[in-house]
């Protein structure tokens, strides 16, 4: 399984980056952004996991599932899997 560790964003703030992949496309017609319901924060990219490494990892995503809100500042834009598709904020 290709797998990786995200975190969920609340409704708000994806609408509000869905405004910003609107604005994008209208730019650049040719990107494709993810559905807006989609729209998350991915903190690590795991790749490739064996079936029998989901229990460990699991228990390792629980342990900090509770962890305190957080601030967070967002600048620039980056497109998946390629760098070459990396867009500067304006």
């Amino acid at each position: 399984m290709r797998l990786f560790i995200a975190i969920a964003l609340d409704r708000a703030i994806r609408e509000r980056l869905g405004a910003v992949q609107s604005e994008l496309r209208m730019i650049e017609p040719g990107i494709k952004p993810v559905e807006t319901e989609n729209i998350h924060l991915t903190l690590r990219f795991l790749g490739e996991v064996a079936e029998p490494k989901l229990p460990e990892l699991s228990r390792a995503i629980g342990a900090v599932q509770n962890y305190p809100a957080f601030k967070l500042d967002l600048q620039g834009l980056g497109a998946f899997p390629d760098e070459r598709y990396r867009f500067s904020a304006r």
